[in-house]
């Protein structure tokens, strides 16, 4: 994700005059950490959560309709993933599908809601049971799918993509009509260079 923290760290020097900090934590985990009283304070006056906020997360209320989209792209980008499944007789990953993948029910309810009303079709599986490689820890997670062209069109026109990860791999497959499985950024962006004769 170091492309997308890039950009979020110009986003932030300009919206709060501040500098993000990164480090790496584990071998293919990056920190990014901004050291400002006064910056957490206001954030907190909005809405933010302070401490362990996987139960008590839950998405502002003072949103209005076009800002919970802006709200649920930047939460698609760190905790969201695309992927192209292999459907029916399919030899390639063609078959578009969208996750969002958190902790939090209460988060997966009013974000499933909100897409809902924005007419997306998709299904929620609720109490899963998941292990965590980081801390060796088994945990609960819920998650949202959201399949299909038509789905992935309407996520385009309506939330978008802003993350580098996702949004090479949406390219790839718009431009050869299927995806690579378990390639990098930094492949999908020498394929993004090929026609599909050198594919």
């Amino acid at each position: 994700d170091l492309d997308y923290y890039k950009k979020i760290r110009i986003f932030v020097k300009k919206s709060f005059s501040k500098k993000l900090n990164f480090h790496r934590q584990r071998e293919n985990e990056l920190i990014a950490n901004i050291y400002s009283k006064k910056l957490v304070e206001h954030l907190i006056s909005l809405g933010a959560i302070d401490g362990n906020k996987s139960k008590k997360i839950e998405i502002p209320k003072w949103l209005n309709k076009k800002q919970k989209l802006y709200f649920i792209r930047g939460l698609f980008d760190t905790d969201g993933s695309v992927t192209f499944k292999k459907k029916y007789k399919d030899k390639m990953h063609k078959y578009p599908v969208l996750t969002i993948t958190l902790k939090s029910k209460r988060m997966i309810k009013e974000i499933a809601s909100i897409l809902k009303e924005n007419n997306f079709y998709l299904c929620t599986c609720y109490n899963e049971k998941a292990y965590d490689k980081r801390n060796g820890k088994n945990y609960e997670r819920h998650t949202i799918y959201i399949s299909g062209k038509n789905n992935l069109e309407r996520w385009l026109k309506l939330i978008g993509l802003s993350n580098p990860k996702h949004l090479t791999k949406w390219l790839v497959w718009k431009k050869f009509g299927f995806y690579p499985i378990k390639t990098t950024i930094k492949e999908r962006k020498q394929i993004l260079k090929l026609s599909i004769q050198n594919f």
